[in-house]
């Protein structure tokens, strides 16, 4: 395969990432005659490289049925792969500098420039101090650069449930999850037991963990992490979403470094997070908050 065109298609994962997290207030659960009418769906074999999603297995329904109809009308018709298409999307999405920017680093967060907020009201910014540059990694991680034949973006709004979907999940090379799901035996089946990158947004951290500042919180969290994502590499965080969170999310790796976990914690790029937002607004997504769930 040429360069240029699996350098094309890891970028498609965190297209896919960005996508989802742009959608997830709209979040489309099915109804069970849905989930019968899906069963027949993933024969498709174009659906297969679709975004997953699972979560709480008791959830409620925000989208109607003759929606969700229309969706599965749409996707039954069948897919043929479009070359010309995805080139022209990936010139359009070259302008947000996925490869470069998704993450900080000190390559792209020089010392002593500043950093937005995503969610402040105020538009306030943070001077890049030598404490945090020095928090920072030099380079991108792995995954954001390296080349990977396919990924599974997994989702959080149950429709998974009885899907028995979970090995074609972990198949993939790199899975992305959402908020640390539950991946606990009972719904591996269906949503699988594989994860290379969770996220972990400020709700998630204050409702289950508190602050991690506890010896009781961190053993917990090393727990979560052993038993439920064993494989796992990476944690994304969001330290620059409003000023509030900013110290207990910067002192993240230093916690994981503390109970002895290999995971490496990587931090949202803000300004990546802007561009990505104003694109998809410009091609027609119109919600207000760039968001991954609580």
């Amino acid at each position: 395969m040429r360069p240029i065109l699996k350098m094309y298609l890891v970028l498609s994962c965190f297209v896919g990432l960005t996508t989802v997290l742009m959608l997830f207030k709209l979040r489309n659960t099915l109804r069970q005659n849905m989930l019968d009418r899906m069963s027949r769906v993933q024969s498709v074999p174009q659906f297969e490289e679709a975004p997953h999603a699972h979560g709480d297995m008791n959830y409620s329904t925000n989208a109607t049925e003759t929606e969700m109809g229309k969706i599965v009308s749409l996707i039954e018709r069948g897919w043929t792969f479009n070359h010309e298409e995805l080139m022209k999307l990936r010139t359009k999405l070259a302008v947000i500098h996925t490869r470069d920017d998704f993450t900080l680093t000190r390559k792209n967060t020089p010392l002593h420039s500043v950093v937005p907020f995503t969610s402040d009201k105020y538009k306030r910014k943070r001077n890049v101090t030598e404490d945090l540059y020095n928090t920072l990694p030099q380079e991108p991680p792995d995954f954001q650069t390296k080349r990977f034949k396919n990924c599974s973006v997994v989702g959080s709004s149950g429709i998974l449930s009885r899907s028995g979907c979970g090995p074609q999940i972990d198949s993939s090379e790199f899975i992305f999850r959402f908020n640390l799901p539950p991946l606990v035996k009972q719904y591996t089946g269906d949503v699988g037991k594989r994860t290379d990158l969770v996220t972990c947004n400020r709700h998630r951290l204050s409702k289950r963990l508190s602050k991690l500042d506890s010896s009781k919180d961190r053993k917990l969290f090393k727990g979560i992490l052993n038993g439920q994502f064993p494989n796992l590499s990476y944690i994304w965080l969001f330290p620059f979403s409003v000023l509030s969170d900013v110290k207990n999310i910067l002192s993240f790796p230093d916690i994981l470094e503390k109970i002895g976990s290999p995971v490496k914690a990587v931090f949202s790029n803000p300004r990546y997070s802007i561009r990505s937002k104003r694109f998809w607004q410009k091609n027609g997504v119109k919600e207000t908050l760039m968001t991954s769930g609580k």
